[in-house]
């Protein structure tokens, strides 16, 4: 689903409080939604099903885990759904003193279109920053054309011992899918449980179904499926986290948002700039 915003929409996200920001990220996803032939897709749903019954049966076990999208009523912190990776909205990105305090060291934006991040703050602060031009809508192959960029990108913070947000406009579906990715590759994961946990923290994301889908075949690939399990291995974005590290069930705003982050300063080695454009 694209996004389409009005101009004076996209004026206003520097003078909103997060639950204006949230009224409008909501009427923008359902005028999206609108323009979807919803018959088409589930044909197109259909056809893929038959032609691979195991991706199909993942996509069903996420819908039902998912269901409708619980929009939530404020949207004050992005979510910390591993210790070195922040999933969140434009609004957080804008907000410096927030990306301070949870020790952001790089942000990756995956909707600059939309989304005017203050560059040359984040230079002034050495937050590293990298923009993806990422559409949000039905057919849209997200994972194919920008996957290992933001593998790169997070393995680099990681060793650094820095820590990555991952944001779009609404920290709904782009931020969402690409984040529920590089945590269920670097922890070696299955599909299911890795978006379970960044759910009970973010209970918005993933309406786009298409991506849903994509997250599926991902994890058949890699033998994330269902009981295919994590084994050790490769593929991951950055360091491993055992399933100790695992975000806790809590909600959004009180995870990402925990005091004693700002009292820890960043590792100097974590001050290294990613500027990608």
């Amino acid at each position: 689903m694209r996004f389409i915003l009005a101009k004076k929409e996209l004026q206003l996200l520097d003078r909103v409080d997060s639950e204006e920001f949230v009224k409008i990220a909501g009427r923008v996803q359902r005028k999206a939604s609108k323009r979807h032939d919803a018959q088409e897709l589930e044909r197109i749903d259909s056809v893929a099903d038959e032609a691979d019954p195991a991706v199909g049966a993942a996509v069903a076990a996420i819908d039902e885990l998912l269901g409708e999208p619980e929009w939530a009523a404020k949207d004050e912190a992005p979510a910390r759904i591993a210790p070195d990776l922040l999933l969140g909205a434009a609004a957080h990105a804008a907000d410096l003193a927030l990306l301070q305090a949870l020790g952001v060291t790089a942000v990756l934006n995956l909707a600059p279109q939309s989304c005017d991040d203050p560059v040359g703050s984040y230079a002034a602060r050495e937050i590293g920053y990298t923009a993806l031009e990422a559409d949000d809508f039905s057919d849209y192959p997200l994972l194919e054309l920008h996957l290992e960029q933001a593998r790169e990108l997070y393995a680099e913070v990681a060793a650094a011992g820095g820590t990555l947000l991952v944001h779009c406009f609404a920290g709904v579906n782009r931020s969402a899918a690409i984040a529920v990715a590089l945590l269920m590759l670097t922890r070696r994961t299955p599909l299911v449980p890795t978006l379970t946990s960044v759910a009970a923290l973010r209970p918005f994301v993933l309406t786009n179904r298409s991506f849903r889908r994509q997250l599926a075949e991902l994890a058949r690939r890699e033998g994330l499926l269902g009981g295919e399990g994590g084994g050790g291995g490769g593929g991951g974005g950055g360091r491993s986290v055992g399933a100790e590290e695992a975000a806790p069930a809590a909600a959004p705003a009180a995870a990402a948002a925990a005091p004693d982050v700002a009292a820890e300063a960043a590792p100097e080695a974590a001050k290294k700039s990613w500027w990608r454009r």
